[in-house]
């Protein structure tokens, strides 16, 4: 094989891998790189249907401080990615700032989706989730960070189940990823 050849094979190995893998980044909530929400309050974040959440768990602030958590990830690809989090609905103030950027606000009611009661006991007050389509992002590929602040309101609550960025057009279903199966339809 020439060397000519063999660049265009390598060329088209690279372009097969990009282009096969999965147009989305997905976030658990549960697993930000830092936080300085220690405190997991007993009723805001515990009396929960853990099971309604993706990965079985979230981040929840309940305190008289505000809450921050932030999330480190690789972006493969340059290019517009749809932002949308899975969070709680019921939220005075809840920001996210990309990389050394502003702060921005999330407004929960655009685009909102799925928006269920997670608590145990069926009460009706500040425990659901839902998700929101925050907005587009142009992000270049490289790492990145997104910070997520739960600020003001009863004692600076908030919660985030997941964020997605998505290559692709994305259409909530619940807890599942994309492409991912409930395993709730009949054989």
């Amino acid at each position: 094989m020439s060397f000519k050849s063999a660049l265009i094979v390598v060329a088209l190995a690279a372009g097969l891998a990009i282009a096969g893998a999965p147009g989305f980044i997905w976030i658990e909530g549960e697993d930000a790189d830092s936080t300085n929400i220690s405190f997991q309050h007993p009723w805001y974040a515990g009396e929960v249907k853990k099971d309604q959440l993706s990965g079985g768990d979230f981040i929840a602030n309940y305190s008289n401080k505000v809450g921050q958590a932030e999330y480190r990830f690789e972006v493969p690809r340059a290019a517009s990615y749809e932002f949308w989090v899975r969070a709680s609905p019921v939220v005075v103030q809840f920001s996210y700032q990309l990389d050394r950027g502003p702060l921005a606000p999330i407004n929960m009611n655009h685009n909102q989706r799925g928006n269920i009661n997670i608590a145990q006991d069926g009460g009706v007050d500040l425990r659901y989730i839902a998700w929101a389509k925050v907005g587009t992002l142009k992000l270049s590929a490289g790492p990145h960070t997104l910070t997520f602040k739960f600020h003001g309101g009863q004692n600076n609550h908030g919660s985030l189940d997941c964020f997605v960025l998505s290559r692709t057009p994305f259409e909530p279903q619940g807890k599942t990823k994309p492409g991912e199966k409930t395993g709730l339809a009949d054989p």
